[in-house]
């Protein structure tokens, strides 16, 4: 089972992908983690990325979740057996990335900073806003590639018991 997550920021792909994990015994990747060198200041070289996606993808069974679909995250896709993509309304997008990011300060994780966050609340707002400019090439590219299960939710209503 080959697992891949799309979704903006808030959207519950990282919840997802550790219930998944927790269901399944399958370890899960989050590209945050090949794509950031330092987390969300500095990048890696897309070298790296390729490789690090190339280790990930090895194993007969993964869950890989990110928002990520650059070159460098395409096997992510074109070797998935299943690909979800959650898109929950612009709502419960900034509810939960406020929520997050002012609990995160309050536990000491963070600094509150309100560009950042801004900066964050902006990134989820355009990839709804753009969401169908965007997403109809990233649709051909998921069937092209992965054409054997494309699983929306646009509620965010998938639940695990």
């Amino acid at each position: 089972m080959r697992i891949r997550i799309i979704g903006p920021p808030g959207s519950g792909k990282s919840y997802l992908s550790r219930k998944l994990s927790q269901k399944t015994g399958v370890s899960y990747v989050d590209l945050d983690d090949v794509h950031w060198k330092t987390k969300y200041t500095r990048k890696n070289t897309v070298a790296y990325r390729k490789e690090q996606v190339r280790k990930h993808i090895k194993p007969r069974d993964w869950i890989i979740e990110g928002v990520y679909m650059d070159t460098w995250a395409h096997p992510t896709i074109s070797q998935a057996d299943m690909v979800i993509v959650l898109r929950p309304p612009k709502i419960v997008l900034f509810y939960r990335l406020i929520s997050r990011f002012c609990f995160t300060a309050l536990l000491g994780k963070r600094r509150f900073d309100y560009a950042k966050l801004l900066h964050l609340l902006r990134g989820a707002w355009y990839f709804h806003e753009d969401q169908e400019k965007k997403m109809p090439p990233a649709k051909y590219f998921i069937y092209r590639y992965a054409d054997h299960a494309l699983s929306s939710f646009d509620n965010n209503q998938a639940y695990l018991s």
